[in-house]
């Protein structure tokens, strides 16, 4: 195999990404077998304890965004009925239901079965590392499903597994998907096991509050989620100090800026009181060390203030009190005649 090969089958895999995609021809590949099913104490793989896929719903283009959100709700596979909780299948779905003009909305939002199979690509004869194979085609999903609980052949035994190939026609509703499988098995490297993730680590957990984010245009941080799966509220659960401040907002010496010439220019308040030395020297003691107890000193009481007794009358300042009034005086009775005595 020469160079150019080597970049035309790297080129295939970056074009590709994360995800394996089926494209118009043939596709080659091997599925894997699960995770789940690696016998540690023995080192074998024991294909019979687990099915090599994982049926799952997804709900697409939700919210502004167009994000795809994990469905709440499991397959039962005895009654065949999709069970569980999830907050767009019962309450966001059916609440946009009942106006018409959203009808679009609801259609594109609305959970699709997928199923989910991890498989290792061929190109030119060479297995590739694993990668995660998302089907939301009925057709595809039926075929492989029957494919799978066949008992003729095992398709993700790592030692008796037969290579598929998957080859597509048509176009749009009329694509066809037609499975063949080589005659002999073959065996697949420890390397290329040893790229199989757990199912689990690539659908993630249902979250409701991922939901509700998603359909809202918001994101969820991953350092609110708790260890039950649930996102706490950052409104309750802030760090605030007895100001109802965050910790973050509380400002320090470093970030208060003084104008110094604008207050040498501020004029004093009429409330406010000049300093006086004194003020100055106790607030310099204060700020010093005290001095150590000697224990044969004495100090001296202190003198007792006595209350300071009125001015006397000649340091009082004159208090101006208003002139008398001038009021008329009536004129006295006059005199009676008194008789003379005989």
């Amino acid at each position: 195999m020469s160079w150019k090969d080597n970049y035309k089958r790297r080129s295939k895999e970056l074009t590709s990404g994360g995800r394996f995609k089926v494209v118009d021809g043939e596709n080659d590949m091997r599925i894997m077998p699960n995770k789940l099913c690696w016998d540690a104490k023995r080192k074998v793989w024991d294909t019979t304890k687990f099915p090599p896929s994982e049926e799952v719903r997804m709900h697409y283009s939700v919210g502004p965004d167009k994000r795809a959100q994990i469905c709440g709700k499991k397959l039962n596979y005895d009654s065949l009925v999709w069970e569980g909780k999830c907050w767009l299948c019962d309450q966001k779905i059916p609440e946009l239901s009942r106006h018409p003009s959203k009808a679009q909305m609801v259609e594109d939002m609305s959970a699709t079965d997928q199923l989910l199979l991890q498989v290792a690509p061929i190109s030119n004869g060479a297995m590739l590392a694993p990668k995660p194979f998302w089907i939301s085609s009925r057709r595809l999903h039926r075929e492989l499903l029957n494919a799978l609980w066949s008992s003729k052949r095992s398709y993700d035994s790592p030692t008796k597994g037969h290579n598929i190939t998957i080859t597509v026609t048509g176009t749009g509703m009329q694509k066809e998907f037609k499975l063949d499988w080589e005659d002999e098995p073959s065996k697949v490297a420890p390397n290329i096991l040893a790229g199989i993730k757990p199912f689990s680590e690539i659908i993630g957990k249902y979250n409701e509050a991922a939901q509700r984010a998603a359909f809202a245009g918001e994101s969820v941080e991953a350092e609110e989620e708790d260890a039950d799966g649930e996102y706490d509220d950052p409104d309750t659960n802030a760090d605030t100090d007895s100001e109802g401040y965050d910790d973050d907002d509380v400002p320090n010496d470093e970030d208060v800026t003084v104008d110094e010439e604008a207050l040498d220019d501020e004029e004093p308040s009429e409330h406010d009181e000049p300093a006086d030395d004194a003020d100055e020297d106790v607030a310099d003691e204060d700020d010093s060390e005290p001095p150590e107890a000697d224990e044969d000193y004495d100090p001296e009481p202190e003198p007792v203030r006595r209350k300071t007794r009125p001015a006397p009358a000649a340091t009082r300042k004159p208090v101006k009190r208003p002139p008398p009034t001038q009021t008329t005086r009536r004129p006295p009775p006059p005199a009676k005649k008194t008789k003379p005595r005989r």
